[in-house]
């Protein structure tokens, strides 16, 4: 078997695994953040689901998601959105950097239109920030070194979905090195 090239497949292959860690991934990490943000409702991706999905690899359009119908709220999506051999380590196949995004899309139903909108994404943003920080988890293996910068875009909530629907966009940078 040929060893695996593409730093894009290696990067988030390595950030899957961390978000769907049973003890240092997202659901864990949402879990203890909901006590710190009244009003922010209690949820679970689900990683391993065939049908309905509410995890997917690859940067999809939420309205897309939603017309197939295959799908559960909330949704996260992991993908690569760029990444440059930079020879940070002279002759290897790749020695550079690879960033990931990870959306998150949050539909609030009719029933929660009184909620407050901010301590949902904050309860996310919380759990996406630990997840990806904790000491714990910064053994990435596969030649691949978080380098600690996380952003985050909130998007504007919206009418959509399930009536409401808000996106948190996250983008995290990584080193690869493929050998």
């Amino acid at each position: 078997m040929a060893s695996i090239v593409s730093p894009s497949f290696t990067v988030r292959s390595v950030v899957q695994g961390l978000l769907s860690s049973a003890t240092l991934g997202f659901n864990a990490n949402y879990a203890a953040s909901l006590a710190n943000y009244p009003g922010a409702l209690p949820i679970s991706i689900d990683f391993a689901a065939a049908k309905p999905m509410s995890f997917f690899l690859g940067r999809l359009a939420i309205e897309d998601i939603v017309e197939s119908g295959a799908f559960k709220f909330p949704v996260m999506s992991l993908y690569t959105t760029a990444g440059a051999n930079q020879n940070m380590q002279k002759f290897q196949k790749f020695a550079g950097l690879v960033r990931v995004g990870v959306d998150v899309h949050l539909s609030y139903k009719t029933s929660q239109a009184r909620i407050v909108f901010e301590a949902w994404p904050d309860a996310v943003e919380d759990a996406m920030y630990t997840t990806f920080n904790q000491a714990a988890a910064q053994n990435w293996g596969s030649g691949v070194v978080y380098n600690g910068q996380l952003g985050f875009e909130r998007r504007q909530v919206r009418r959509g979905a399930e009536n409401w629907l808000q996106t948190l966009y996250f983008q995290a940078t990584f080193e690869a090195i493929i050998t």
